[in-house]
């Protein structure tokens, strides 16, 4: 699996390579949606609100999340309260666009795993 080269996470343009890499992602995906950046104590982020469903979580907004050290996730938003639910999530941190597309493709073609792998997090 390849791995995404560009990022320096000390220089003044990460947020525009950052947004660039989710925006190639998306595209890689097929996928379309909003979102936004952050960069909190010192670790830079992105979720993103795609549209679409994923299997066995009807009336749920899926979302795609990145985080600088943990890599991605896809999650489930609970209507209810808006809380997300993770659904899976891809090892490490910088991964291709295509290799992200590929697993976001098949996380939301498949079912869910057990209730016990899914985590809840903070909204």
């Amino acid at each position: 699996m390849s791995v995404q080269t560009g990022f320096h996470f000390d220089s003044d343009d990460t947020a525009r390579r950052l947004r660039r890499y989710v925006d190639d992602v998306l595209d890689a995906a097929g996928l379309s949606g909003y979102g936004y950046l952050d960069h909190v104590d010192g670790s830079w982020n992105a979720y993103v609100a795609v549209d679409g469903r994923a299997p066995g979580f009807p009336g749920h907004d899926v979302a795609l999340l990145w985080a600088q050290d943990d890599g991605w996730s896809v999650a489930a938003e609970n209507p209810a309260d808006g809380s997300l639910v993770v659904i899976d999530r891809l090892a490490g941190p910088r991964q291709s666009p295509a290799a992200v597309a590929r697993w976001v493709r098949s996380v939301l073609r498949r079912q869910p795993p057990q209730t016990g792998a899914q985590r809840r997090l903070v909204s």
